[in-house]
């Protein structure tokens, strides 16, 4: 398929309205986090439900936050120990959604820094046919001076991004 780019008018209406099914979406990377990400397994699953086969779904937890510098070499493992604490129960949780629709996702090492380069770090080296991720809903003053991780995802990566709300 071209991308949007490379499609004439008409082409880039027909693959709006193409179903899952006929742009033969097999492999889904769903980015989850603590905060906002849980919908993108719930929309994971709904696009299973509509007709794809036995589709190969990568999950990535990230936590988008800058490098601590300076931090107590104790206060930090216990930051970080807290943060892979909860990420395990998050993972564990969406996987047994997943799971509830014989679906079996493999699950990659969850990942703590800047969430924008380990996603597409990661959409380089699996090339999915779809990533699929929350968005977090920032103010528009945070926005303009950040830009969303979802945002940043979408002007950078090669595969469609869906946005879960």
């Amino acid at each position: 398929m071209k991308t949007d780019f490379e499609s004439s008018p008409a082409e880039q209406v027909q693959n709006a309205t193409m179903s899952f099914e006929e742009r033969k979406i097999s492999k889904i990377l769903v980015v989850i986090n603590p905060d906002y990400g849980r919908k993108a397994v719930d929309t994971c699953i709904k696009i299973i439900q509509s007709g794809i086969n036995n589709p190969e779904v990568h999950l990535l937890y990230t936590v988008d936050m800058e490098p601590v510098a300076a931090l107590d070499e104790k206060l930090e493992k216990k930051m970080y120990d807290e943060l892979r604490s909860q990420g395990g129960k998050v993972i564990e949780e969406e996987v047994k959604k997943l799971q509830n629709y014989n679906v079996n996702p493999e699950v990659h090492p969850m990942y703590f820094g800047i969430a924008t380069e380990e996603i597409l770090r990661t959409e380089k080296a699996l090339e999915p046919d779809l990533i699929i991720m929350g968005a977090r809903g920032l103010s528009t003053i945070k926005k303009f001076l950040m830009g969303s991780i979802s945002e940043q995802v979408s002007k950078k990566a090669k595969a469609p991004l869906l946005i879960a709300k």
